[in-house]
């Protein structure tokens, strides 16, 4: 998820579900969860912070996790002592949760204002919450924010196994970690970092034919992703098409999309062909760490390999 204040228009994630369908309306289900929310000064004050990392408790050093999901990497965990199937999605910073999902673990979800967040294609209200623990296997992490969506698209992102009541997790608790996603042998492995989490999202150079951009490391996205700007300077579209793939100059949001093939993609050192590709407006000309971002690589969709993130080092690693 991106999230992104309308006032600070500052990058903090990226919600990776590229598949759209009818869409499902919150409102009811944010006023039951408002009405069950008596003021909590510790959880609001929380939320006044919402993309610190949330306090790391307890745990093994290293755990390794089965996948749920056919190739995305969704795992067991729980929020609020409530089950709750979780997607490690690297290409989010805070914590969110379908509709569904608040309503089983009862977020703490009190009266406040939206917050605008940028998803792939468009920007979309959600409401910010709070929750008072999360454990990710037997890692136990503290109380911590988590975005609702106002209105959220009803897909089968999670699968028949998964359904629609799940939370996405991302850097705020995955910096904590050095995080390896096996999509060959569908595990995860999380190694803890015995220092301060570095939250932010992590960029890799990705070389595009002759060019190299940077781009935001996405276990949650099928598909790698360009912004309409890079997909002109690779001369993949034209200028026009870039202007209806934009709202505006430097916005986002149009929701228009390009479905293509790069004849060659250079990551980590290693080298892939014929890679399904998606031009979308996302970032629009959003920075982060002084660099401009030109899309998502999505690591789901470059093949059953291993990928290595480690926030403390900013470094990606991939393997066979």
């Amino acid at each position: 998820m991106i999230a992104r204040r309308t006032a600070s228009h500052a990058i903090a994630g990226a919600l990776c579900v590229l598949a759209l369908a009818c869409v499902r309306n919150n409102d009811a289900l944010i006023q039951e969860l408002e009405a069950s929310s008596g003021a909590r000064p510790t959880l609001d004050a929380i939320l006044e912070t919402p993309l610190d990392p949330a306090p790391f408790l307890s745990g093994p050093n290293e755990l390794e996790f089965s996948i749920l999901h056919a190739d995305l990497p969704f795992v067991e965990g729980a929020i609020n002592g409530q089950p709750l199937p979780l997607l490690l999605d690297t290409g989010s910073s805070a914590v969110s949760l379908t509709g569904p999902g608040a309503r089983h673990v009862g977020l703490y979800l009190p009266a406040r204002p939206e917050v605008r967040i940028v998803t792939p294609g468009n920007e979309s209200p959600h409401r910010l919450g709070a929750y008072t623990s999360m454990t990710i296997g037997t890692f136990e992490l503290g109380a911590g924010a988590a975005a609702v969506p106002r209105r959220e698209s009803h897909t089968r992102h999670g699968g028949p196994r998964i359904g629609n009541r799940y939370a996405i997790v991302g850097s705020t608790i995955l910096s904590h970690f050095r995080v390896t996603f096996d999509f060959a042998k569908r595990r995860v492995r999380l190694s803890r970092h015995h220092q301060t989490p570095r939250p932010g999202m992590l960029l890799a150079s990705v070389r595009v034919g002759t060019q190299t951009y940077a781009m935001l490391v996405d276990s949650g996205a099928h598909r790698l992703t360009l912004e309409p700007w890079a997909a002109l300077e690779l001369g993949l579209i034209d200028e026009s098409t870039r202007i209806r793939f934009e709202k505006r100059e430097g916005a986002t949001g149009s929701g228009r999309r390009k479905s293509l093939r790069l004849d060659r993609v250079d990551v980590a050192g290693r080298e892939f062909r014929r890679v399904r590709a998606t031009v979308l407006n996302t970032f629009g000309e959003a920075r982060q760490e002084g660099r401009r971002v030109a899309g998502l690589l999505g690591l789901a969709g470059l093949g059953k390999l291993v990928w290595t993130l480690d926030y403390a080092t900013r470094e990606l690693e991939v393997r066979d």
